[in-house]
């Protein structure tokens, strides 16, 4: 199995449609909210690996922080990826040396944040994506997204969980609003914590299947049932790369639930909701079938 997944340039907003024409299946919308963009992301397209952070918005420096985490992974990982493929690794061991890399990442991000006075709260979401034979392996830190659309099933599940705080009543509240209850809500794990803690996932991918790597700045805006129908309408990762930036609104589709939930006005729910945007996408190709 091969993969196809594509990198992208930064661009203004006013000139985002133009932009995107050109570029791959890997978008950054600028913040309406913050001039700088807090999102970092690094796709190897001759290693087969991706790599999604964004900064914690609460802190000065969560642009920072994400791409130290971003470039940390790029240091490290090229080389554990040359032992993988060279010595046909059991994934069991891929899963602890991924799990290991993040971690070690995390001590790295947490003694400078005590080291040095200006980076005390500073942090990062952290998602990275190792393709190795017919299998993602993923490592999962905060509240980005990944996602898998089973092309022949047609279903779309998510494949992480989001480490934010629930708030109260969560229990009660109807299974169909967890999700919108749970957006913008305080993580409880991040990168650059003291103890971090890491999820690491391995899915088995079939010709055809799409991934979908996202920071909650699209997931805020887009709900997963649309997600899922744009994945599994398109035709591959360039046709829902097109249909993804069309279907990107001026306020969330959860902006009326958000609303009811919260006890917010429209105005206050955009601020909390409208976020940077990443993404990536990544799709299954048997060899040969270039």
């Amino acid at each position: 199995m091969i993969y196809q997944f594509r990198s992208f340039s930064r661009g203004k907003k006013a000139n985002l449609q133009a932009h995107l024409q050109r570029t791959g299946s890997s978008y950054r919308i600028p913040s309406l909210r913050s001039s700088q963009n807090k999102d970092y992301k690094h796709v190897d397209y001759r290693r087969q690996y991706a790599v999604l952070a964004d900064g914690l918005s609460g802190g000065n420096h969560g642009g920072e922080a994400a791409y130290h985490a971003v470039q940390t992974i790029n240091l490290y990982l090229p080389g554990m990826l040359r032992q993988f493929r060279r010595n046909s690794t059991e994934h069991e061991a891929i899963q602890q040396r991924i799990r290991n890399l993040l971690l070690a990442t995390n001590e790295l991000m947490y003694s400078i944040s005590h080291g040095f006075e200006q980076y005390h709260d500073w942090g990062t979401t952290l998602d990275l994506c190792v393709l190795v034979g017919d299998r993602a392996y993923l490592g999962h830190v905060g509240d980005g997204s990944v996602f898998h659309l089973d092309r022949c099933s047609g279903e779309m599940k998510k494949l992480t969980e989001d480490h934010s705080i629930e708030p109260p009543g969560f229990n009660s509240i109807p299974e169909h609003l967890k999700a919108v209850a749970l957006l913008n809500s305080p993580l409880t794990n991040y990168m650059g914590g003291k103890d971090a803690e890491v999820d690491v996932i391995d899915q088995e991918i079939g010709e055809g299947d799409m991934l979908l790597m996202a920071s909650d700045g699209l997931t805020k805006l887009v709900s997963q049932e649309n997600l899922e129908h744009i994945l599994r309408t398109s035709k591959g990762p360039d046709e829902a790369r097109s249909m993804l930036i069309e279907r990107l609104p001026e306020y969330s589709d959860y902006a009326g639930e958000f609303m009811d939930l919260r006890g917010v006005d429209i105005e206050d729910a955009g601020r909390r909701l409208i976020d940077d945007v990443t993404f990536i996408l990544i799709g299954g190709i048997e060899d040969g079938k270039v």
